[in-house]
């Protein structure tokens, strides 16, 4: 026996199922339409360009453009705060 085998009790095991639910909880896929501001999506969901097999990399939360402004496209860049843009 080596000596890691006294360090894992039930308390020790609870905490770590405990952390592993709260952080997939925390990930769990949604997105938040902000009032004139972007689309905020939650959860490390994929985004792919529409015809094309490319993937953007993988994020905890992304801001997607909403007012097309944006010099940085499909993501926002702050321009519907530089061009006074309201969502319709």
């Amino acid at each position: 026996m080596n000596g890691l085998d006294n360090t894992f009790n039930k308390d020790t095991i609870f905490s770590l199922f405990f952390i592993l639910l709260l952080n997939h909880m925390a990930h769990e896929p949604k997105v938040i339409i902000k009032d004139d501001g972007p689309y905020l999506v939650y959860g490390r969901v994929p985004l792919f360009e529409e015809h094309s097999e490319d993937e953007y990399p993988i994020q905890d939360v992304v801001a997607l453009c909403r007012c097309g402004h944006s010099k940085d496209k499909p993501f926002c860049d702050g321009s519907h705060l530089r061009e006074g843009r309201k969502a319709e």
